[in-house]
């Protein structure tokens, strides 16, 4: 039980230091990013190892490194079609790497989603942009079913993702660690 919970702290510190610096000055850096997968992935080898010897820690560092890919392939695309910035897909490697489990990639985009829409309607009742957003919206919908692909107005509000990613990220690795039973935390690392 102890090592999910050192992964979870660990996790957590990078986490708070890509939301802050996302928060700050809108990039999640590279010093955060590259060196804490490599870090995640030593991490769970080292585990596995400690536990159970040298296959064990192959299978942790390979559950790992499966964790990275599912979290950051799938935003590398969005990040290719201007979905989402370079720094939040590698921040999705970094949670899959720390988690040690795909499941938890899952929990983080799915939580993230509801995350980043509560933070979306807030900004929009604070700023008293409901009405506009509203019309911005319905111009969308009627120019995505014209064929036309218009890019989102320059004084449109820009919401930190990496920061509902990581309160995602950490709500989603504390579910494993509390033992919460949802549906894609069936089949567990830890």
């Amino acid at each position: 039980m102890i090592v999910p919970i050192a992964a979870t702290v660990v996790l957590g510190g990078a986490l708070t230091v890509a939301a802050y610096t996302d928060c700050r000055w809108g990039i999640i850096p590279n010093w955060l990013t590259y060196p804490g997968m490599l870090a995640g992935l030593a991490f769970w080898a080292v585990a596995g190892w400690a536990t159970d010897g040298w296959a064990s820690a192959g299978a942790q560092a390979g559950g790992a490194a499966v964790a990275l890919l599912v979290g950051l392939v799938p935003f590398m695309v969005l990040r290719l079609i201007g979905v989402v910035g370079g720094g939040d897909a590698k921040l999705m490697g970094l949670i899959g790497a720390w988690t040690g489990m795909w499941q938890s990639v899952v929990a983080t985009v799915f939580y993230s989603c509801f995350i980043v829409l509560a933070m979306a309607v807030i900004v929009m009742v604070v700023q008293g942009k409901v009405r506009q957003t509203a019309q911005r919206i319905w111009l969308l919908l009627v120019s995505s079913a014209a064929g036309a692909r218009d890019a989102a107005p320059s004084d449109s509000p820009r919401l930190p993702f990496g920061l509902a990613l990581a309160l995602a990220g950490l709500l989603a690795a504390l579910e494993h660690v509390i033992g919460l039973e949802l549906p894609w935390s069936r089949y567990s690392a830890f």
